[in-house]
């Protein structure tokens, strides 16, 4: 079981989920969804750090939200 292993004895289980976010914004790129707020911050943070690859999945397939033009990170939908 994960809650075994002594670095999760130590950290509580918000350490994975900043470990999660800042690998996304440092990935080359990101996919997420539309009505996850964490994957619309991360596209937003990674949008305001000029990094441009965020596409969100949608039924049809991917869908690129941060291109070159655009003037506006995503906004969250749900």
């Amino acid at each position: 079981m994960l809650a075994d292993y002594p670095v999760y004895m130590k950290h509580n289980s918000i350490v994975g989920a900043v470990v999660s976010f800042f690998t996304a914004l440092n990935s080359k790129i990101f996919i997420g969804t539309e009505i996850s707020t964490y994957s619309t911050l991360a596209a937003t943070s990674r949008f305001y750090r000029e990094n441009r690859e965020n596409y969100f999945y949608y039924p049809t397939g991917l869908q690129w939200v941060t291109d070159l033009a655009a003037t506006k990170p995503p906004k969250f939908k749900c």
